[in-house]
């Protein structure tokens, strides 16, 4: 079970990652 807790984290740090990208391209600072 904690391997698979694991995996999720990774996972779930990925995607924060991947959003982070996305809203920074959509939503321009400048």
């Amino acid at each position: 079970m904690e391997q698979f807790i694991g995996d999720l984290g990774i996972v779930f740090a990925s995607i924060l990652v991947v959003l982070y990208m996305i809203w920074d391209r959509l939503f321009p600072e400048e």
